[in-house]
């Protein structure tokens, strides 16, 4: 059975109820001007976005940056055109080893390495000593650390043809982009910085503007290669290291 209250105690108890219903409204309050704060500045965000993207690239900036593409894709071919080079000579002196090369009865093509113990096919894989004994290869045939390094060159210049081509292609797409002349302001700084970050270092050599100082950092991405060079005997070394980028 429910106790009466008295007056004293009755207005303690609504002054409570008064007092909890405030830090209600209180809470409620803060939080729904946390709540708008956010909105408005996810709308201040969106109307900047869209007043980006409303306002079309500079004209002067887009003609100053096609010529900059022609620049570019003349760089480029130029870069593509001495990587082939080196490719064709890479290739020859490949095929020369591989005619120097010991030959089984079966006309397989082998190398020894430099200490004699082990053996490898002309696609740079290991043979089973079971297949061939090393001790059945003479010294004065190509080592394999020569052939091996041949491939190892190839590869690596096959590998920047294919990015020289790829990045050809983004100068033709970059130049359809502009000829659309639907790019925003924001579009055109994107599409720029696109270009220039991507620019392998091959064109970028190629460039009036190039600074020779970076040639330091090429011939660092080559020095293992010259290392190993250096090691190779005259007999066996069939790569010239003028044609090779940092080595010459």
């Amino acid at each position: 059975m429910l106790r009466m209250m008295n007056d004293f105690e009755l207005r303690a108890l609504r002054q409570e109820q008064r007092d909890n219903e405030r830090a209600k409204w209180f809470i409620a309050s803060k939080r729904r001007e946390q709540e708008k704060e956010v909105r408005d500045e996810r709308a201040e965000q969106n109307v900047g976005d869209l007043a980006a993207s409303l306002v079309v690239a500079d004209p002067i900036e887009v003609k100053s940056f096609r010529a900059d593409l022609d620049t570019y894709d003349v760089a480029t071919i130029e870069a593509i055109m001495e990587n082939r080079e080196i490719l064709e000579r890479l290739y020859r002196e490949r095929d020369l080893l591989l005619e120097r090369a010991y030959k089984q009865d079966d006309g397989t093509r082998v190398f020894k390495s430099e200490d004699g113990v082990r053996v490898f096919d002309d696609h740079g894989n290991l043979v089973s000593p079971d297949r061939v004994d090393p001790d059945e290869i003479a010294d004065h045939y190509p080592s394999a650390e020569s052939y091996l390094e041949q491939l190892r060159l190839i590869e690596q210049h096959e590998a920047i043809d294919q990015n020289l081509i790829g990045y050809q292609t983004q100068l033709d797409d970059a130049r359809d982009r502009l000829d659309s002349g639907e790019l925003s302001q924001s579009e055109f700084d994107d599409l720029r910085s696109s270009i220039e970050n991507n620019m392998p270092v091959e064109v970028r050599r190629k460039l009036p503007d190039y600074d020779p100082t970076q040639q330091a950092e090429l011939k660092t991405k080559f020095s293992a290669s010259a290392t190993h060079t250096a090691k190779l005997s005259p007999a066996d070394m069939a790569i010239d290291p003028t044609m090779v980028p940092g080595l010459g």
